[in-house]
């Protein structure tokens, strides 16, 4: 008895400290991923369309986004694409979260 509580106790511990995914909350693995994407575009200099795409999915599988299954990720992400409560959690995330001169000055820009 002792064992099983204590193994449920550790996958509890487990899956909380892992974050949210795709499947556990969709909305905040979406801002989550889209913040990391964004600060990621400023961190490691990423230029060009074909690396932003590699970027992206790496990122977005990360967070346990169906990323080779482009019907699936369109199903999953379309709810908050035009959601602009998301956006305005994604941007204040990002501002936060990626603080440097050349990220402030594009926030400047906008």
């Amino acid at each position: 008895m002792k064992k099983s509580i204590l193994l449920m106790a550790i996958c509890c511990l487990t899956l909380a400290a892992c974050g949210p995914t795709a499947q556990s909350n969709p909305r905040q693995a979406y801002i989550d991923a889209m913040v990391e994407f964004k600060c990621s575009l400023f961190e490691e200099d990423i230029t060009g369309s074909a690396a932003m795409e590699s970027k992206a999915k790496e990122v977005f599988a990360s967070y346990g986004f169906p990323v080779d299954d482009e019907a699936e990720m369109d199903k999953i992400t379309a709810p908050f694409e035009d959601d602009d409560t998301v956006y305005d959690e994604i941007d204040a995330a990002a501002t936060e979260k990626c603080r440097g001169d050349l990220y402030d000055t594009l926030k400047m820009l906008e």
